[in-house]
């Protein structure tokens, strides 16, 4: 649900509302979001559309993963391999 309604400037381009540019508001809209895959979606092109609402989105959005496999693919590939079969293993680095 939108708390506020697109404002739209006489020449050709469109601004958004002023309450539309607080994050605050933006995080409270965003949470809305319940984790069905039509939400995940919409939360996904929030993301991709507009600069303001990136960070609001993709912090909406990680509420919804349900492993830490997503969070690993965040890290440079070369840190880690990603198997047919996943087998979870966890090694001590030893000091220098």
């Amino acid at each position: 649900m939108w708390l506020c309604k697109l404002s739209f400037k006489t020449s050709s381009h469109s601004t958004m509302h002023l309450c539309l540019q607080i994050d605050e508001i933006l995080t409270k809209i965003f949470s809305s979001y319940n984790g069905d895959k039509e939400s995940i979606k919409s939360l996904y092109s929030l993301a991709l559309v507009c600069q303001i609402f990136r960070e609001p989105a993709r912090n909406a959005l990680w509420r919804f993963q349900r492993s830490f496999v997503t969070l690993v693919k965040t890290f440079p590939e070369d840190l880690w391999d990603e198997m047919e079969d996943p087998v979870i293993t966890v090694s001590l680095l030893s000091k220098y």
